[in-house]
């Protein structure tokens, strides 16, 4: 959507949820998300969701839902 670019020095930029520092060199380096989205598979999941889902079954009283792996994520909880 529009609200989702803004003009910075000039340039035009979209706010994706990632944080990152803008190096004076150019590099853009990557510092994590404002949020706990994550990208599994090419698909976007919100851990909070996950972790809700988890503790609304009357089993479950506490959930935490996090990613491991680097190169083959996988969604555990």
């Amino acid at each position: 959507t529009e609200d989702r670019f803004v003009l910075h020095e000039g340039r035009r930029w979209y706010r994706t949820g990632d944080l990152a520092r803008y190096w004076p060199d150019g590099t853009l380096e990557f510092l994590g998300r404002r949020d706990s989205q994550i990208k599994v598979r090419g698909y976007r999941i919100e851990l909070g969701e996950v972790e809700a889902a988890l503790r609304a079954l009357p089993a479950v009283h506490r959930a935490v839902a996090d990613v491991v792996g680097e190169t083959t994520r996988k969604l555990v909880a």
